[in-house]
């Protein structure tokens, strides 16, 4: 038993040995040696609009009162206060992006002050926020 331990253990210790040895070969860089990049065009946001709507989550959950499923989608993006305005408004097309109409949660639009939403899609819809009030409205 002792002669099968020790034989082990100096198999063991090879083998660490050559993973340690071999690692220098899988690390080797050579700074520059893939060329210069380009020179990048400045980026300028185009007027009157403003980034930040990401899609951080979707998926389907099970329908609480009947069989099948439905989407859930969850948005986030900058506060609007961030931006110097009040609030956001959901909007979505139908027609990719052809026609905007506010998204409507029961019979109101979908507005907030917040940095998300959580919703349940039934449609495919392109999406984009509507800034209200301040420099941006």
């Amino acid at each position: 038993m002792k002669t099968t331990i020790t034989q082990l253990g100096k198999h063991l210790f090879v083998l660490i040995l050559a993973l340690l040895s071999s690692q220098t070969n899988f690390a080797q860089f050579t700074p520059g040696a893939g060329g210069s990049l380009p020179t990048f065009t400045p980026f300028t946001a185009p007027t009157g609009k403003i980034g930040g709507l990401f899609v951080t989550k979707n998926g389907r959950e099970n329908n609480v009162f009947y069989t099948g499923t439905k989407s859930i989608v969850e948005m986030s993006f900058p506060a609007p206060s961030t931006i110097g305005a009040d609030s956001y408004t959901l909007q979505c097309s139908t027609n990719d992006g052809g026609t905007w109409i506010n998204y409507k949660y029961g019979n109101a639009d979908l507005t907030t002050t917040g940095d998300n939403f959580s919703l349940n899609l039934f449609e495919n819809y392109k999406l984009r926020l509507l800034v209200n009030g301040g420099p941006k409205n």
